[in-house]
């Protein structure tokens, strides 16, 4: 194995790193539960309202705005 080959292996082990990152990285996660049982559902630790979330965390951060105050800028 060349220099050139770990260079490849060791880039995509980190995309896959950062990915991963990414995936589990918004702030809202420290205010909603994933739903174990529906991928596309997070509740709300605060209230225990359900909210989908198949389009990403924007309608959770929405929530936290509107209902609790949270993240204003």
């Amino acid at each position: 194995m060349t220099a050139a080959d770990n260079t490849i292996i060791f880039g995509c082990q980190f995309l896959i790193i950062m990915s991963w990152l990414k995936k589990n990285s918004s702030m809202v996660w420290k205010y909603f539960k994933k739903d174990t049982n529906n991928q596309n559902e997070a509740q709300c630790l605060i209230c225990k309202s359900t909210y989908k979330r198949s389009n990403g965390t924007s309608n959770l951060m929405e929530h936290l705005k509107r209902k609790h105050g949270h993240f204003r800028p």
